[in-house]
């Protein structure tokens, strides 16, 4: 078994299973971080333990596939652009034409050592954050450029589109904006505090959010162009639906906002007791959680209000890293037991 701990500050790469996070709980907190890492034995730090399983019923039910991805390689990031899917990998991208089935290096582009954490789509593009900036595909994913020079060498976690604008979050260099595909980043952190790493991002109603790690979840006003915060939330993943905003904890299980305040209300009905979240997404109608415990995986269709069982297929005590929604399927990554 590897346990890692670490504190309120993120390392320099995102958070997978196998990192604990210390909580304001005191000594209870620690007590119960270890027993959860002490659940996700041959965890992200062990060789050989993922693998990659496909629904077509979003998300009820699973089937293995994923050929051509090294079963040691760590997937941090599933995407798709026309009828490809793609990987992003602590060593590069790979590509699949048959819905994950198997997989394959892309022609050109992003060397095969570099960290991939996250994709977006805008028009005829699709981009990926790296280790190394932002970089973009025409033609589908078999080959990549990098996008403007200003994010150079920077470590990219996070995007988003908002309308016809990219959106960048950083490794401690804020939140950067893209206005056009041939134009070059510019930045837009006022209000946030610094050094802040942002994990993640979600559009509720048009409006943007960001969580950001040991920091708390900031609001976007295109108006003023100043973030403020929503609250004192501390998120490792956040998604939108409809109706709310959720906000899941490395450990402490899903909070929920469900107006425009900044309340957040627990939302972890059917979810083991002080759960990690290591992904979450919007598939459907219904959200999927990456999880620890007897189910790695997860899902509430009714916004966050309760949670059930979602692991048909998928092997015995893994737990989901990773989700890819598609039109026709949604891909998960899950650390094998």
């Amino acid at each position: 078994m590897t346990l890692t701990i670490t504190t309120l500050t993120a390392p320099a790469s995102r958070m997978t299973a196998g990192d604990v996070t210390p909580t304001r709980r005191g000594l209870a907190g620690w007590v119960c971080l270890i027993l959860v890492a002490m659940g996700l034995t041959g965890g992200a730090a062990s060789a050989g333990t993922f693998g990659l399983f496909r629904s077509t019923d979003e998300g009820r039910t699973w089937l293995p596939v994923g050929s051509g991805l090294p079963g040691e390689l760590r997937v941090d990031a599933l995407g798709h652009s026309g009828r490809n899917r793609l990987a992003g990998t602590e060593r590069g991208l790979y590509v699949s034409r048959d819905d994950g089935g198997s997989w394959s290096r892309p022609a050109r582009g992003v060397s095969g050592d570099l960290k991939v954490w996250e994709f977006a789509n805008l028009g005829p593009r699709v981009y990926c954050a790296t280790a190394n900036g932002v970089w973009s595909s025409m033609d589908h994913g078999q080959s990549w450029t990098p996008v403007g020079r200003r994010l150079d060498g920077t470590n990219v976690l996070s995007l988003v589109v908002v309308g016809e604008l990219m959106f960048a979050g950083t490794d401690r260099r804020g939140v950067h904006v893209l206005r056009s595909p041939t134009g070059d980043w510019e930045e837009i952190s006022a209000g946030l505090p610094g050094e802040a790493q942002v994990f993640q991002f979600a559009v509720r109603r048009g409006v943007l959010f960001a969580a950001l790690y040991s920091k708390g979840i900031f609001r976007f006003d295109p108006e003023s162009r100043i973030w403020t915060s929503r609250g004192p939330e501390w998120p490792l993943r956040l998604v939108a639906t409809d109706d709310v905003l959720l906000s899941g904890r490395n450990p402490g299980g899903v909070f929920a906002l469900r107006d425009e305040g900044i309340s957040w209300n627990w939302a972890s009905l059917g979810l083991p007791e002080f759960a990690p979240t290591w992904a979450m997404a919007r598939v459907g109608n219904s959200v999927l959680l990456g999880t620890s415990g007897d189910s790695g995986l997860m899902r509430s269709d009714d916004s966050g209000a309760s949670w059930m069982r979602s692991d048909q297929g998928l092997p015995a005590g893994s737990s989901a890293i990773a989700f890819g929604p598609a039109e026709s399927s949604v891909l998960a990554v899950m650390i094998l037991k």
